[in-house]
């Protein structure tokens, strides 16, 4: 796919698939995630992700996986992302908490502080996630693979993935009344009724990520 040679299957949900590559010009390893049918949805859907994508490659902090490009296959659109090795905080916290075990509270505050971190740099630039929850968030060390049941490195780092439905904070921008995106579990109430949301929806779903932990 362009200059990504694809190598495997990452995982597959409702509306993505997600595959491991190796990006041929900057040789590193990337993920693709392909979006299928979106162009479907909506007569608007394939200029608003091309809006969004752009706006979501010009982001550079370290708690947000970097996007590389954007482009289209089959009419399907796909963004080649920075490929992070380690697991989801969604799939760390389920064994945990099956071994009735609970992160250490200084853990607890590094995750949050350096989530909070990455939205107020995104929405200081304008763009809001729209679905913040513990499997966009992976965790990732500098020093040590994470592995899941076993406990944290010290230098662990989590990283905020997945802006696929992010939207523009200014209004004018917004998706029309009645659609919604998101998660249930973790949605602000008035994303739930399908109006339109800001920054402040993203900072309602991390307080849900906060208590889950």
């Amino acid at each position: 796919m362009g200059k990504v040679q694809i190598e495997s299957l990452v995982g597959r949900g409702g509306v993505a698939e997600v595959y491991l590559g190796t990006h041929t010009t900057l040789e590193r390893k990337v993920a693709v995630k392909i979006l299928r049918n979106l162009n479907e949805e909506n007569s608007d859907a394939l200029d608003r992700f091309n809006r969004e994508a752009r706006a979501v490659a010009k982001l550079r902090h370290p708690n947000i996986v970097q996007v590389h490009d954007f482009d289209t296959i089959d009419s399907n659109p796909y963004l080649v992302m920075e490929y992070i090795e380690g697991p989801s905080l969604s799939k760390y916290l389920r064994v945990l908490h099956q071994n009735n075990g609970r992160l250490p509270l200084y853990q607890v505050a590094r995750l949050i502080r350096g989530i909070a971190s990455a939205l107020q740099y995104a929405h200081n630039n304008g763009v809001i996630h729209r679905d913040v929850k513990p499997g966009n968030i992976l965790l990732t060390s500098p020093s040590s693979l994470i592995t899941i049941g076993k406990p944290l490195p010290e230098d662990f780092e989590p990283v905020l993935s997945d802006f696929g439905l992010v939207r523009f904070l200014d209004a004018r921008r917004q998706t029309t009344t009645g659609h919604i995106a998101g998660t249930p579990a973790y949605m602000s109430p008035e994303q739930s009724r399908g109006e339109a949301s800001d920054g402040r929806a993203d900072i309602y779903s991390l307080g849900v990520v906060l208590y889950e932990m």
